[in-house]
């Protein structure tokens, strides 16, 4: 067998057996210090952008600072907070899907998954739960203050009054 067949065969067999790698719709710039995430597309290709660029990040506050600080280390707490979530939060399918499509990203992207406290790798719904944080929070204390931001630009407020 001639080396260009052989190889051409070696070239086609790795591009078969390796993972099929979506398009990341998004980039992570950082502006004056400040890292900045810019996704665009589909609820679904939005939260896949996010979980590729920025899951490893993400993944350490869920272990570090959800069930590591706010848990105590202590997977009944989190679990009891999980179901509150569940219980009383009623969220949208488009962003179950982009919370899914968050931790496929994750996975691509080589983040590893497992929570050693939980023993069990975080799902869609971790994500959301973690999202809630503040909200849940009102569950226990009245009248706490939280924040987040999001800033939309373009054709995503063009008709916004």
């Amino acid at each position: 067998m001639k080396t260009s067949a052989v190889l051409t065969i070696l070239v086609l067999v790795l591009a078969c057996s390796s993972p099929a790698v979506s398009q990341v719709n998004g980039q992570l710039q950082v502006l004056d210090g400040k890292p900045v995430l810019t996704v665009w597309g589909t609820h679904t290709e939005r939260g896949y952008a996010q979980g590729y660029l920025t899951g490893a990040a993400g993944k350490d506050v869920f272990d570090d600072y959800i069930v590591g600080y706010l848990c105590g280390g202590v997977a009944f707490i989190y679990d009891y907070m999980r179901s509150s979530f569940l219980s009383n939060y009623a969220v949208d399918t488009k962003y179950v899907a982009e919370a899914e499509a968050a931790i496929e990203g994750m996975a691509a992207a080589g983040v590893t998954l497992h929570n050693d406290t939980l023993g069990r790798d975080i799902d869609a719904t971790d994500l959301l739960v973690s999202n809630a944080i503040v909200d849940l929070a009102t569950l226990m204390v009245e009248d706490v203050f939280g924040c987040s931001s999001l800033s939309s630009w373009g054709s995503s407020t063009a008709a916004d009054p």
